[in-house]
């Protein structure tokens, strides 16, 4: 995994990780870990919506749709109000998944399905972070 995302490169770029589930929040920080991108986490919808608060430098979102309190549709949503341009991929289950419509009426411009494939979510990723740097050399 680490050769893999050694190839990704994300120096000045910030990753905003909304998960609460431990062991999936620790997979995803681990694919990400050799990208050159400043990683931050949030283990709730509410705790995400401060971080974009307070850092308008995110890049994009990385965001589980079943979170206690405040779904992920929900945050998307009210981070949509802060921040309408960041890009926001959902990581969503078969049941979600299913029914996309909703995923991005909420805001989400993609969505990985869990379990997460760490080639998959690099790719998708760099889609929108490379579209970014090219656009702001």
């Amino acid at each position: 995994m680490h050769y893999l995302n050694s190839r990704f490169e994300w120096s000045g770029s910030t990753i905003l990780v909304v998960e609460d589930d431990p062991g999936s929040k620790y997979y995803i920080n681990e694919v990400l870990s050799n990208t050159g991108a400043n990683i931050l986490n949030a283990d709730s919808g509410e705790m995400a919506i401060a971080l974009v608060t307070a850092h308008p430098e995110i890049d994009l979102v990385l965001m589980d749709l079943r979170l206690p309190l405040l779904n992920g549709l929900e945050t998307t949503k009210a981070i949509r109000k802060l921040n309408s341009d960041v890009p926001v991929i959902a990581q969503t289950a078969i049941a979600y998944y299913d029914n996309r419509k909703p995923i991005l009426e909420a805001g989400c411009n993609e969505f990985i399905l869990k379990p997460i494939d760490s080639v998959e979510l690099l790719l998708k990723i760099n889609q929108y972070l490379s579209e970014k740097q090219e656009s702001h050399p």
